[in-house]
């Protein structure tokens, strides 16, 4: 893909995982600019830009933008020698319970979009949001939770009312909701 559109982005999600023959092709790549497909073809990646996300070090609770305390396990797992070949290394910082309700907030308000343009009134009470944002492990799983929680907690039930002829769903809190029928 990058021989045929050398103005390339290639995401390497999660390159923790990849197969230590994957690392060494990009340390040549990034230290040549080029690598070679198995045709014996030289692939150009100068005019490509490469990113790269691990979870290296996720578990320290002091990271930030531009905070180098990452550096010590990001080296130790990838070398020293495929670490200074790359141009920036950012650490983000671990969600707070504030961000993880923001998401959920956000979600919500998605979801009550959603369901109004089918004619379904959906309501939710600020409680609610703080019940969710709990339930989301965020600590342990940041944000990767938020969608499933959301779906288990409250569009299993708009549907279930949907379904029931229920037009009108106001949540209150997880345990409590109430059914407004269609007139």
């Amino acid at each position: 893909a990058v021989r045929r559109k050398p103005y390339s982005i290639v995401l390497l999600d999660e390159i923790e995982k990849a197969c230590p023959d994957v690392i060494n092709l990009f340390l040549q790549i990034l230290d040549e600019g080029f690598g070679t497909n198995s045709n014996g073809d030289k692939i150009n990646f100068s005019n490509s830009t490469i990113i790269m996300t691990s979870n290296v070090g996720y578990k320290r609770k002091n990271i930030g933008f531009n905070n180098n305390s990452h550096s010590s396990d990001v080296d130790k797992f990838f070398g020293i020698e495929f670490i200074n070949r790359i141009d920036k290394v950012i650490s983000f910082n671990s969600i707070s319970f504030d961000t993880c309700k923001a998401i959920v907030a956000n979600k919500l308000k998605d979801i009550k979009s959603f369901y109004r343009k089918k004619d379904v009134f959906v309501s939710f009470s600020k409680n609610v949001i703080a019940e969710l944002t709990n339930l989301c492990e965020y600590e342990k799983f940041g944000a990767r939770k938020v969608d499933f929680v959301i779906k288990d907690n409250i569009e299993s039930i708009i549907v279930d009312n949907m379904l029931q002829g229920i037009n009108k769903t106001i949540i209150e809190s997880i345990e409590r909701i109430k059914k407004v029928e269609t007139v």
